[in-house]
């Protein structure tokens, strides 16, 4: 891991969905202008796992996954381009050490609260959003594979193929009266409505899946329809051209 010990001048940016975040820090340059420094720097930039990013966005106000994936890509740029300056830190991959150590060395860190559960569907809205826009998941992917610390379990639930299926059951648990598709607070809700617009848009997948399956069917059968006939019309052509080849 590259050391966290810095010369000055030093600069901390924090991406949707670390549980850390800079305190107040005057003269920081926008992330986009470290590209044109010159002289000694160092910079350190903290991010999340993609559900703690996507429900930090949705309390922000005039935040777009354009953005975020714009951030993403500029933040994978400048730790391959500046490699020895740039430490990139996924704050769910710290341990409770690392974190306390972390915010000794960089004391104006301060700890950012946590969504409140929810786990499973931010897990399922991560994975389809994801999939929905392949730019924006390998742009979190690049920056993850170029990170100082390692990401989450390779196995979380947002990492997985999402599935209509599993927003079945997020509803089901709505209407046994779970929270999961019901969370409490304003701020949660546009991700409640994006998580129905999302199931929507799967459900309309699979209608269409299920009715090109059902063309492809019926063309299969044309196809071995007329596989059948093409003895008949071999044996007719020769027929055809015996009858010509007799006639004076």
């Amino acid at each position: 891991m590259t050391a966290w010990s810095a010369p000055a001048p030093a600069w901390i940016y924090a991406l949707p969905g670390s549980s850390l975040a800079p305190g107040l820090a005057a003269g920081s340059p926008p992330l986009a202008d470290l590209d044109d420094l010159g002289g000694p720097w160092q910079a350190w930039l903290l991010y999340g796992p993609p559900p703690l990013a996507l429900a930090s966005l949705a309390q922000q106000a005039g935040a777009d996954l354009d953005g975020w994936r714009r951030q993403l890509q500029l933040a994978g740029q400048l730790k391959r381009r500046h490699r020895q300056r740039f430490t990139v830190l996924n704050t769910a991959g710290l341990d409770a050490d690392a974190m306390a150590a972390l915010q000794r060395q960089l004391p104006e860190l301060q700890r950012q609260p946590l969504p409140d559960g929810r786990t499973e569907l931010l897990a399922l809205v991560a994975s389809t959003v994801l999939r929905l826009d392949p730019a924006l998941r390998a742009a979190y992917l690049e920056l993850e594979a170029e990170a100082d610390t390692a990401g989450n379990d390779g196995q979380a639930r947002w990492r997985l193929e999402p599935a209509a299926d599993d927003w079945l059951a997020l509803l089901r648990q709505g209407d046994d009266g779970g929270t999961a598709v019901s969370p409490a607070g304003p701020r949660a809700q546009p991700l409640a409505r994006e998580g129905r617009r999302l199931q929507e848009w799967v459900a309309l997948l699979q209608d269409h899946e299920d009715q090109l399956e059902r063309e492809l069917e019926g063309h299969q059968g044309s196809v071995q329809a007329m596989a059948a006939l093409l003895p008949r019309l071999e044996a007719q052509l020769a027929r055809a051209r015996r009858a010509l080849e007799q006639t004076p």
